[in-house]
């Protein structure tokens, strides 16, 4: 509830609404088309760790915030976490995208052209 947690609270929550979002996604595609997961795995897995890490982030910015007015150290970590947050979170978006698009244009490619 933390004010100053904000910049740091906001991007997780949406983060983590968006993966449980997409994993919503991906179990409805799996119903009519069986090779969803497997294309969806790497994209998946990499969203799933970019709101992990923010999550992390996070528990570190709470820290910091508290110790950062004496402590360069902590200062430090405050600028990583919102660069986290507001330049490597947002890549999580792109990669939902690509999971939602399906298996369709990776099953498509006919075997001659391997």
């Amino acid at each position: 509830t933390d004010s100053a947690m904000a910049e740091f609270i906001q991007p997780l929550g949406t983060a983590i609404d968006s993966l449980e979002s997409l994993t919503d996604s991906v179990l409805a595609l799996v119903k009519e088309d069986p090779h969803a997961v497997g294309a969806a795995s790497v994209e998946y897995l990499n969203v799933a760790g970019l709101t992990i890490y923010a999550y992390m982030w996070a528990r570190m910015a709470e820290v910091a915030l508290r110790e950062s007015q004496s402590d360069e150290f902590y200062a430090g970590k405050l600028h990583t976490a919102r660069f986290y947050m507001r330049r490597l979170l947002p890549q999580a978006n792109a990669l939902a995208e690509s999971v939602r698009a399906g298996s369709s244009v990776l099953m498509d490619i006919p075997d001659a052209a391997f």
